[in-house]
């Protein structure tokens, strides 16, 4: 059914009577752009179900990757305009705090090279 709906909307695109091909292939785009969404949500949401263990028993590579996938969803959920309370849930905060330990120290050593 969506082959049909694509095929539809790249025909419109193409015709040269329609004046408004860029709102179609925007329509198109954020079609693509939910279901791009909703699969890396999914592959996720597997891949945290597999790698169901504490913190301190965890590699360092996946504490590094929750950190920066979990600050991606909270700024997209901060542009999205979600309440606070939602964004900031209880399970975010630890890696929200390595971040913005990670940044710091950042910042400490670009002002001692300065």
């Amino acid at each position: 059914m969506t082959t049909l709906e694509y095929d539809d909307i790249y025909n419109m695109t193409i015709d040269e009577n329609i004046y408004n091909n860029d709102d179609e292939y925007d329509k198109l785009m954020s079609k693509e752009k939910v279901v791009l969404d909703t699969i890396n949500r999914v592959v996720n949401q597997k891949y945290e179900e597999k790698n169901e263990n504490t913190m301190l028993d965890s590699s360092i590579r996946y504490v590094v990757y929750k950190v920066f996938i979990i600050v991606k969803n909270v700024m997209s959920e901060l542009y999205n305009r979600k309440p606070i309370d939602q964004v900031f849930t209880s399970k975010r905060s630890l890696y929200i705090g390595i971040f913005f330990v990670f940044v710091s120290v950042c910042f400490i050593i670009l002002n001692k090279s300065i």
